[in-house]
Formats: structure tokens, C-alpha cells, sequence
């Protein structure tokens, strides 16, 4: 078992080291019942992948803080795009950061994270930390009805294209001029997530093994991603708008 190095606060310790096979395990147990969000080759992350140090980043993208590191925790906070954040440091192969912005310490998805334009997921100097759960977090902590999301299915996403800022280009467009009767008819049907591996963002792509919920007369879908109502252009099937 690896030597840790405590720090205050609820929920996390600090090692240097890269952790022991049975955190290993736990770590893959706990995401094994996720779906992959955007592309794989730029999303997945191995045992060797490395993080930034400890330090300062920005979002690339509006971006989702959450209770704990993964898609099925809840979300306490948005961090705008070109927010800067404290990064804390990160969980081992699992792609989350814990951050603290405005005051408030959460976790997002790293390789919306970046650092000079450069994705943390990317980036040398591990700092690795643990996630402990809070057993008195409650169900509060996770996402409402995600028991049972399906399973199996990988999104494809331009993980460049948002860091890149190129994503409006790739739409075409299209979320800034969206209908607000799309989104009202949306609002007004609310449907049970499904829980992704990542987060979602404008530009990613819905495998067609993932139902979507047509909106009449509209060129569009949507469904629940990790908690946040997303609506799709139907030939694409790119998320063309967050719902918050």
C-alpha cells in the first residue's frame, strides 16, 4: 500500500505515487458502467497518462463541476468558458481534476481543462490524488435517475475543436441561431439521463445505439446526458446545445 500524504478537506488524500492494484481496481469499477464521451483517442486514459502540476488552468468550454470525479455525480457548479480555476490535482487514469472555482472545490473533466491552450489530460508533473467517498454525501450526490443508463455505446467528439475554439464552426452555427421553441418543448419534457463517460459539450457526437427524443416539426432531438438536457441536430447527431 502506497504511503499517503493527508491534506484537510473531506473527500481526497495525495500521493506521488501512481497507487497500488487494488485502487486500480476500484478506479475501474467504479467507471466500467460509463459510457465513453467524445473521442476515444483523445478521452481515454491510460495507467501512464500524465497530468499537470499543481496549479492554475482555464475551461476550454462551459464545463460542469461535480460532487466527485465522474459523470454520475451531481453538479454544483458551471465553470464558464475561459473560467480559471485552482487545479488541486488529479485521480489516476480516470481523466477528473478536483478544481476549486470562485470559492468553491469540485471536480471536472481534464481534457476540457487546459493550460496554455494545452488539455491537462496532456500535460507531465503528476500530482495524484485520491477520491474518498463522503458517506454522508446520500444519494444528493449523484445523478437523479441515472440507475440503469444504458451501457456499451461510445459518443464521438472534436476534443480539439473545442479546445481549439473551432466548435461554432463545426455546428455551423447552429446552437447560437436554435429556435427558443425547441428549447421550451425540451424544458418541458424532461426525460431520464443516461450517464457518459466525460462531459457533454457542444460539437460531440450521439452514437446512433443511444435513443434520442424527436421534437416535433423540428430538425432536432434531445436527450439527458450526465444530468444536463442536450438537444441534437438529427443528421449529425452533434450536440448542438446544453440546456442549463
Amino acid at each position: 500500500m502506497d504511503a499517503l500524504e493527508r491534506i484537510a478537506g473531506p473527500g481526497r488524500c495525495r500521493t506521488t505515487l501512481k497507487g497500488d492494484d487494488a485502487r486500480k481496481e476500484k478506479e475501474n469499477e467504479m467507471f466500467k458502467k460509463t459510457l465513453l464521451l467524445g473521442s476515444a483517442a483523445a478521452l481515454t486514459l491510460g495507467a501512464g497518462a500524465a497530468y499537470a502540476a499543481e496549479g492554475t488552468a482555464s475551461a476550454a468550454t462551459d464545463l460542469n463541476m461535480r460532487v466527485g470525479p465522474g459523470p454520475n455525480y451531481s453538479i454544483v457548479d458551471v465553470i464558464p468558458a475561459e473560467g480559471m480555476v485552482d487545479l488541486n490535482g488529479c485521480v489516476p487514469g480516470g481523466g477528473w481534476c478536483e478544481v476549486t472555482f470562485e470559492g468553491t472545490t469540485g471536480w471536472a473533466y481534464s481534457p476540457y481543462l487546459t493550460v496554455e491552450e494545452t488539455p491537462v489530460a496532456e500535460m507531465q508533473n503528476v500530482t495524484v490524488i485520491e477520491y474518498e467517498e463522503d458517506n454522508n454525501a446520500g444519494e444528493a450526490a449523484f445523478v437523479t435517475g441515472a440507475a440503469g443508463a444504458a451501457v456499451g455505446a461510445t459518443l464521438g467528439g472534436p476534443v480539439g475543436a473545442v479546445i481549439g475554439g473551432i466548435v461554432g464552426s463545426a455546428t455551423g452555427g447552429t446552437a447560437a441561431s436554435l429556435e427558443q421553441e425547441v428549447v421550451t418543448y425540451v424544458q418541458a419534457n424532461p426525460v431520464q439521463p443516461v450517464i457518459l463517460e466525460g462531459e457533454p459539450v457542444v460539437g460531440v457526437t450521439v452514437p446512433q445505439e443511444v435513443q434520442t427524443y424527436e421534437v416535433p416539426e423540428y430538425q432536432y432531438s434531445y436527450l439527458n446526458v450526465n444530468g444536463d438536457t442536450v438537444i441534437v441536430d438529427n443528421e449529425s447527431r452533434q450536440i448542438v446545445r446544453v440546456v442549463r
